[in-house]
């Protein structure tokens, strides 16, 4: 079939090489993540649309359905190909597939490229480096274009980006099969249709483990977003809540030797423009939101991963209040139980209900269950935990959930970031239950929080309060939510019933701070109440 407008293919058929593959695992280009979404989605919204537009993806690559509604929702089919063919091939057999003759556009799956005329046919995208990478290198000789690959080692030289518009797929099609290499197809076309080179506003590999974390650096930290700055050597994060932010910054200071190599490098504070800062060094590894949620990792790297996390929370708790101090007195334990786990969720949840019209009494049914009051929930969850003793008032972090943790495959280092240091809505101090980090790490683990926030849930609204919900993960989840149960109860003997009591606390408790998306905060509230479930049934 001939089409009125160019034919688009991202072509992410292979999957992704061994250093991306160990860091993120069995990944198509496309699929990896930068700032909390695909790069397919990037790619499609770089291409302005494009239509029709084709996603070619390995044959036997398992999809999500919330992946699936995705890529439909931008527009796009999928194709699915041999990923041990060669890039000509699967170009070849796609163009064959699809019936394409006309006019075609051509993107790399692991390159995002930004500020080309997407109409402009016969161009290639170019742009110059001097980078050791096996790249494709182009130049103009007596009129025509010549390719050449491999490295050039402090060389400047124009790298073809991954980006095409040839105007004769016909022609394509016969010079991939003639040559049976892209780049000498690329040649032979060119020595019958004028191709010419052009350049982009901006160029970001993704192919290569460097390339990947510097062109995620230059995609989201170029942006100032969520009061957050960084140039790729250092990000500041500051805020007009000024006792929150010296708060944070006093719990890097803080914090004992032992765990400096667990967190950024504290570099100072930062103040401007009226507004509280401080600056940290920026970490090039990814966190385990994204591994957790677009990651396709073994289940025994998993584990390991869970394992770091809990004993970073046993080298935190360590370290307790000075005998003798205010934090080491039961009156302090009490009060912290008191305003941080019960006052608040219940305040919280009271503020949410009173937003939607709802009260304590309203009932909820999710995925055809019985009926259950919202205050049913909350006061069942705060009835079966046991009250914070000095005992268990040590160093926290207070946020320790997957989208604030990174993590270093090669040292198996967790390291982490955005720590609370405050209680009681400002008041400056390090040490809390140790037991709510834990039960933070569990509300990614179990809760899934991080797929919530990525829109990696679905929620299906039969009636007002009547939801069916379900949530995309992985398939080693129950193994990994079974050993997130063994590790809290060995690690500070946190059953089974209070650690999802603790977690469905959360949930309840977050769901103001969510005011700016209605949605958001039903996908959150039908999480506390498929927890809520799952704890109900631990019951004898």
């Amino acid at each position: 079939m001939t089409h009125e407008a160019p034919a688009t293919l991202i072509l992410s058929a292979a999957y992704c090489g061994q250093e991306l593959r160990a860091e993120f695992g069995r990944l198509p280009p496309s699929f990896l993540p930068v700032g909390n979404k695909r790069l397919f989605e990037r790619q499609i919204e770089a291409l302005n649309g494009s239509a029709p537009l084709w996603l070619t993806l390995p044959d036997d690559f398992e999809i999500s359905l919330s992946d699936q509604e995705r890529i439909a929702a931008a527009g796009a089919e999928i194709l699915r190909l041999d990923p041990s063919l060669s890039l000509a091939a699967s170009l070849e057999q796609a163009l064959h597939a699809l019936d394409i003759s006309g006019a075609v556009r051509i993107l790399h799956g692991d390159t995002l490229v930004q500020g080309l005329d997407l109409s402009a046919q016969d161009t290639i995208a170019v742009e110059s480096s001097s980078d050791h990478y096996d790249w494709a290198f182009c130049e103009m000789s007596e009129g025509r274009l010549r390719i050449s690959e491999g490295p050039r080692d402090g060389v400047s030289r124009d790298v073809i980006c991954g980006y095409f518009h040839l105007s004769d797929a016909n022609l394509l099609s016969e010079a991939l099969r003639e040559t049976g290499r892209f780049t000498q197809a690329l040649e032979h076309y060119g020595a019958s249709r004028n191709l010419e080179t052009v350049r982009c506003s901006e160029w970001l590999d993704f192919g290569h483990l460097a390339t990947f974390f510097r062109s995620r650096r230059n995609l989201l930290t170029a942006r100032s977003f969520n009061n957050l700055q960084s140039d790729g050597q250092e990000i500041i994060k500051f805020s007009d809540d000024t006792a929150k932010i010296r708060a944070e910054a006093a719990w890097y200071r803080a914090l004992p030797t032992t765990l400096t190599m667990n967190t950024p490098r504290y570099l100072g504070d930062s103040d401007q423009n009226f507004k509280a800062g401080y600056r940290l060094e920026y970490l090039y590894l990814p966190t385990l939101a994204d591994l957790f949620v677009f990651g396709r990792l073994p289940d025994n790297v998993w584990l390991r991963v869970l394992n770091c996390c809990a004993d970073l929370l046993d080298t935190v708790a360590e370290h307790s209040p000075h005998s003798g101090s205010p934090e080491s007195s039961p009156e302090f334990a009490a009060r912290y139980h008191q305003d941080m786990t019960i006052a608040k969720s219940r305040e919280r949840l009271e503020k949410f209900l009173d937003s939607r019209g709802w009260n304590l009494e309203t009932a909820f049914s999710l995925n055809g269950g019985e009926e259950c009051r919202i205050g049913e929930v909350l006061e069942t969850a705060l009835s079966c935990l046991t009250p914070t003793g000095p005992a268990e008032i040590r160093l926290v972090h207070g946020d320790f959930f997957f989208g604030n943790l990174f993590y270093d495959t090669r040292a198996n280092r967790v390291i982490m970031v955005d720590p609370r240091g405050h209680i009681n809505g400002g008041e400056a101090c390090v040490y809390g239950d140790i037991r709510y980090d834990f039960a933070k790490l569990a509300h990614s683990v179990i809760g899934c929080y991080d797929h919530i926030i990525a829109g990696y849930s679905q929620l299906t609204r039969k009636g007002p309060t009547d939801w069916a919900f379900e949530i995309s993960h992985t398939s080693g989840y129950a193994a990994l939510v079974e050993a997130m149960f063994v590790c809290a109860d060995q690690r500070v003997q946190l059953g089974r019933r209070e650690l999802l009591d603790r977690v469905i606390l959360l949930f309840l408790s977050m769901l103001p701070l969510h005011a700016d998306s209605r949605d958001r905060q039903d996908h959150l509230l039908a999480n506390a109440l498929r927890l809520a479930k799952m704890a109900g049934d631990l019951e004898p």
